[in-house]
């Protein structure tokens, strides 16, 4: 499916060049159109993952909150605690390192 839309794509610009003898004014506005097109799906694909990510993430929260009792000043210290880590390790956190931490402590 995709091949048959690059065909159709290369025969547009060839058409395109023997109407106009000068690809480049085509060419522009048809790579233009494409990168458009392109940078759309990545972001409708990107709004969909963060908005999974986000469910599983609310998920979690309440699960823990559920389970375990926090004050505000222990939250307000693990929320920095969080933010200081994400920075260090530029948001390569997993779980394993997250327990063999809590197991230190």
């Amino acid at each position: 499916m995709r091949q048959l839309g690059r065909e159709r794509s290369t025969e547009k610009v060839y058409i395109g060049y023997l109407e106009t003898r000068d690809a480049s004014t085509y060419l522009c506005e048809v790579l233009s159109t494409m990168i458009k097109g392109i940078l759309e799906n990545n972001n409708n694909r990107m709004r969909s993952l963060l908005f999974k990510w986000c469910v599983e993430l609310n998920m979690a929260c309440h699960t823990i909150a559920a389970h375990f009792g926090a004050s505000e000043i222990e939250r307000r210290e693990l929320r920095a605690f969080a933010a200081r880590e994400v920075k260090e390790t530029n948001g390569q956190i997993s779980f394993d390192h997250a327990l063999d931490k809590q197991r230190k402590v």
